[in-house]
């Protein structure tokens, strides 16, 4: 887990100020007159005194957490109704939610948050104004909304790596171009980090017969397709947890990036309250570190929140597959940090799968300073633990 830094300086997110770390009003005696000097020797030369340590104007959005000031900024801001997109699993933006709502965090800096479970239609929902924030399973859910003209703005991605995979039986298939002349099985859309895969693989794309399926991962072992999409995270733990010899075909390993987990928001809000949407992720991502060191606990926060069963060992594992990859993938200007680059090579996925024509103009919607705004030298700032 990364270090916390301490900042001698109070809050300020969006505003950059020096603030001396000691007392303003220092009522010390005042500085005695020098001693007359004995008569006929020269004045000894005043030492020199040693150089000021500069003075780190980094503003922390730790510090100061029970300033009137920003509790009456972040109350203005109103509620944050806040979706995920999967209920409640313990994945990076939502776990880290869910805990920073439950352990106070968000209280604490005056930030009234409704978390709420989405679902594929949260880009629509933020942009019309229904939710103000949102979780969405990669930064290409963004992309195909904004080239259907709904406008939302992402505020920080959590992984640089895609979560998404293709699973063959071991016994059948171990190689991708044994996939041709069979059947592969995809949830929803074809993804494009597959498709781009196949085609780096040298795989005849269209000898392979593509069906959409449901979620239950079992129908890979039952042979009733003889490749299936995946998360990592998901599928993958399960089948193999059940004991069944998978191969698992990873994009990553075929030169195709992407990138998951990304949060956006609601543009007008980021216009008017910018600095409670600053507080609102140092908040989330403090969470997330407590969370990598008492998973248990956090566990139970979600758990209270699932309508339905919660598979506590299941989400564990969720959770440490998904920790390992964004830690070992993370940029390094620190948690939820993303570029126009990141974006690109997911996005250019999309306009090879045939999904948008052009890339749209991510720079307008993809907040690339929002993030790193709470964390210094790629370490999320915070007062002493």
């Amino acid at each position: 887990m990364k270090k916390l830094h301490r900042l001698c300086v109070p809050l300020a997110v969006s505003l950059f100020a020096v603030a001396a770390c000691g007392d303003d009003n220092d009522t010390s005696d005042a500085a005695e007159e020098p001693a007359e000097e004995p008569a006929g020797e020269p004045a000894e030369e005043p030492a020199e005194e040693p150089a000021e340590e500069p003075v780190d104007t980094t503003a922390a959005a730790g510090e100061d957490m029970s300033s009137e000031e920003r509790c009456a900024r972040n109350e203005a801001a109103g509620q944050i109704v806040y979706l995920t997109n999967f209920q409640f699993v313990a994945t990076p933006g939502i776990l880290d939610i869910v805990a920073a709502e439950d352990l106070g965090y968000y209280d604490e800096l005056c930030l009234d948050v409704d978390i709420r479970a989405g679902d594929g239609t949260n880009p629509s929902l933020v942009a019309a104004g229904t939710a103000t924030m949102a979780r969405v399973g990669s930064p290409n859910d963004l992309v195909v909304a904004q080239s259907n003209d709904v406008d939302a703005i992402a505020i920080a991605t959590y992984t640089n790596a895609p979560q998404i995979i293709l699973m063959t039986m071991t016994d059948k298939i171990t190689e991708l171009t044994e996939l041709e002349g069979t059947t592969l099985g995809y949830k929803g859309a074809m993804p494009p980090e597959i498709s781009a895969m196949l085609v780096e693989a040298g795989v005849d794309v269209g000898n392979i017969e593509t069906v959409s399926v449901g979620f239950d991962p079992t129908i890979l072992p039952r042979g009733q397709v003889d490749s299936l999409t995946g998360f990592k995270s998901n599928e993958v733990v399960r089948l193999r947890g059940e004991g069944e010899d998978i191969t698992v075909f990873d994009p990553i390993d075929y030169g195709v990036f992407a990138s998951s987990g990304s949060i956006i928001a609601n543009r007008a809000f980021i216009d008017e309250h910018r600095d409670a949407a600053a507080d609102f992720l140092w908040a989330s991502f403090r969470a997330l570190e407590y969370c990598e060191a008492n998973i248990d606990e956090c566990l139970g926060y979600a758990e209270a929140r699932s309508t339905a069963g919660y598979d506590i060992d299941g989400e564990r594992s969720r959770w440490e597959v998904e920790i390992e990859q964004l830690r070992s993938t993370q940029l390094d200007a620190g948690l939820g940090a993303q570029t126009i680059e990141q974006w690109e090579s997911g996005a250019g996925l999309l306009v090879d799968a045939g999904v948008v024509e052009v890339v749209p103009d991510l720079a307008g919607f993809v907040d690339t300073e929002l993030a790193t705004s709470v964390s210094v030298n790629g370490e999320l700032v915070s007062e002493a633990p």
